[in-house]
């Protein structure tokens, strides 16, 4: 597996509770992408630091392109924030990166 952690999101009225993770080729389409509900759901702001984790199976990623990750705060109404990216890197067929 391939593991992509990233940092909660706040907002000025409160946390994010829910993220889109995505994979991408560098240079072409989405290859996954999935919702994910942060540990720590439910928590105080103050309390709120926990990163978020999202695993992709390697046998998802391919092993012989770059891959590019990118996370999306989301609200409950679907408005999103600018999403964060990963920098490329090859994922090899162990699952380790390179």
């Amino acid at each position: 597996c391939v593991a992509v952690d990233f940092p909660p999101a706040q907002t000025p009225r409160g946390v994010v509770h829910e993220y889109e993770v995505a994979a991408r080729l560098q240079d072409g389409p989405e290859i996954v992408r999935t919702k994910v509900i942060p540990n720590g759901f439910g928590l105080a702001k103050e309390r709120m630091t926990i990163p978020g984790v999202c695993l992709f199976k390697t046998e998802e990623l391919p092993g012989k392109r770059p891959v590019v990750f990118s996370v999306t705060a989301r609200e409950c109404f679907g408005k999103t924030g600018r999403p964060i990216e990963s920098a490329p890197f090859l994922v090899r067929d162990t699952g380790v990166m390179k």
